[in-house]
C-alpha cells in the first residue's frame, strides 16, 4: 500500500472473522473467533487510599516523574503544562495520594494532547476543522477519574484499561500514558492520531503489563513494526493493521511474545516474508496479514499448531504451493489474490473444523479434490479464477444439498451442477 490509510478507516475485530461471500470477494470477521481479553472494572469505583500512599508534596512528586525531568513545564503552552495547571486547580490537590496525582496527570496529558489538536492527518482530511472527541463524558470534571468515559479501574481504583475506540482523538497520543503502571488494556482503534518515528512509537515498549493493544486504522507511522513491541511479553491481542508501518517484518520482535493469541497486522507494507518467529508462537490462533506486500511462500504455516483462522489475501508476491500439512485447528483460510500455484492437496480434507476456504484469483491447477466433501462444517469454498479443470465431485455437491455449503464458486470451465456461481 502507498500513502496513508483511507480517510475513514472501517471495521473493528470485535466480532469473529467471517469471510462471507460477496461480489467483491471481501470478508468480514467470523463469529466467535477474535475474542478480546477482558478486564474487570469495579462496578462503582470510589477512591481507596492505599497503604503505601503516605503524605507528600504532589508538586515535587510530579517533577520527579515527569518524562522530560520537568523541562516540559518550561513551556506554558505544552500539553504537560496545561495538564499540570489543571491538576493544581483541582480541589484537594495537596491532599491527593501519589497514585491519584500520577493517574490524573497522565489522563490530563492525554486530554490536552489529543483533544482538538490538529496534525498532518486532520489537515489532510478535514482542512482547517479539527474533530472533537466523540466520548468525553466526565473528563476533566468528575472528582473520581474512574468515572470518566473509557476509563476502567480495578477494585483499588487503579486504572487498568483505556478504551478510545472511534473516539476522534487527534494530535499525537502522549508518552505520559506510561505513567499508568497497572494498565493492561489500551484501545486506540480508528482515531485521527498521528504518532511518527521513535518519539511516537518507542514508548509502546514501556507498557509491559499490556495484554491487549490496538491502534488499527490509526496513523502510527514507522519503519515496519517497532522493535519495542517485542518487550510486551504479556500481550495476548495485538492489532496494528492499516496504520502507516512500511518496512520489513523483523522476526526478533515476535520471538518472546509467547502469550500472543491474536495478531492483526494487515494493510501495511512489509515487502518481506512472514518470519519463522511468528510461526513458532505457541498460542497464536488468529493471524491477519492481508494486503501487506508479503513475499515468499506459505511454509510459515507449518508448525502453527493453534491457528484457527488465517487471512493473507491481496499479497501478489506471495507464491509457492499450498502445504499438505496445514494446521488441523483451522476454521478459516483466506488467501485469494495471491500468486499461489500447484494443486489443491487432498490432505485438505482432513481439516474437520474448516468453515471457509477462499483460494480464488491465484494460479492453482488440477482438479477439485473429492476429499473436500469430508469437511462437514464447510460453508464457503471459492476456487474461481484459477486454472482448475474437470468437475466438482459429488461428495462436495452433497454438502450443498444438505444445506451446509452455502457458497460454492469455481471457474466456469469446471463442470458443476451444484455451484452457486462460476467466474
Amino acid at each position: 500500500p502507498s500513502g496513508m490509510p483511507s480517510g475513514m478507516p472501517s471495521g473493528f475485530p470485535s466480532e469473529e472473522p467471517s469471510y462471507a461471500p460477496s461480489s467483491t470477494l471481501s470478508y468480514v470477521k467470523l463469529e466467535a473467533d477474535t475474542e478480546k481479553p477482558s478486564y474487570s472494572p469495579s462496578s462503582s469505583p470510589s477512591y481507596v487510599k492505599l497503604e503505601a500512599d503516605t503524605p507528600f508534596n504532589p508538586h515535587a512528586y510530579l517533577d520527579s516523574i515527569a518524562i522530560q525531568n520537568g523541562e516540559e513545564f518550561d513551556d506554558d503552552n505544552s500539553y504537560q503544562s496545561r495538564a499540570l495547571k489543571w491538576l493544581k486547580e483541582n480541589q484537594g490537590f495537596w491532599d491527593m495520594s501519589k497514585t491519584k496525582v500520577r493517574e490524573r496527570y497522565a489522563l490530563a496529558c492525554i486530554w490536552y494532547a489529543t483533544s482538538e489538536v490538529p496534525n498532518a492527518i486532520t489537515k489532510n482530511l478535514f482542512s482547517d476543522e479539527t474533530p472533537r472527541w466523540r466520548r468525553g463524558m466526565n473528563w476533566m470534571k468528575a472528582a473520581n477519574q474512574c468515572h470518566w468515559a473509557g476509563v476502567h479501574c480495578n477494585a483499588n481504583n487503579e486504572i487498568i484499561a483505556l478504551d478510545f475506540v472511534k473516539g476522534r482523538l487527534t494530535g499525537s497520543f502522549p508518552v505520559e500514558v506510561t505513567l499508568l503502571s497497572k494498565l493492561t488494556h489500551l484501545d486506540l482503534y480508528d482515531n485521527y492520531l498521528h504518532n511518527s518515528g521513535d518519539e511516537g512509537n518507542a514508548w509502546l515498549g514501556q507498557l509491559t503489563n499490556l495484554k491487549y493493544l490496538s491502534y488499527g486504522d490509526t496513523y502510527f507511522e514507522y519503519d515496519g513494526i517497532p522493535t519495542e513491541i517485542g518487550l510486551l511479553t504479556n500481550l495476548e491481542y495485538y492489532e496494528a493493521d492499516y496504520t502507516m508501518y512500511y518496512g520489513s517484518l523483523r522476526g526478533e520482535i515476535f520471538e518472546n511474545l509467547t502469550e500472543l493469541e491474536t495478531l492483526i497486522i494487515g494493510g501495511n507494507s512489509y515487502m518481506s516474508p512472514v518470519p519463522t518467529q511468528i510461526s513458532a508462537l505457541p498460542k497464536l490462533k488468529h493471524f491477519y496479514i492481508e494486503n501487506s506486500d508479503v513475499t515468499g511462500n506459505l511454509d510459515y504455516l507449518n508448525g502453527m499448531s493453534s491457528l484457527i483462522d488465517h487471512v493473507v489475501n491481496g499479497n501478489p508476491e506471495l507464491g509457492g504451493t499450498i502445504p499438505s500439512t496445514l494446521p488441523t485447528t483451522l476454521k478459516g483460510l483466506v488467501m485469494h489474490e495471491c500468486d499461489i500455484s500447484g494443486t489443491i492437496p487432498s490432505e485438505i480434507g482432513l481439516l474437520a473444523d474448516m468453515q471457509q476456504i477462499w483460494l480464488n484469483s491465484n494460479k492453482l491447477s488440477g482438479v477439485v479434490p473429492s476429499e473436500i466433501g469430508e469437511m462437514t462444517l464447510l460453508q464457503v469454498f471459492n476456487v474461481s479464477e484459477n486454472n482448475i479443470e474437470g468437475s466438482v465431485p459429488d461428495s462436495i455437491c452433497h454438502l450443498t444439498e444438505n444445506g451446509i455449503l452455502e457458497s460454492l464458486v469455481v471457474d466456469c470451465s469446471v463442470s458443476c451442477t451444484c455451484c452457486s456461481e462460476c467466474l
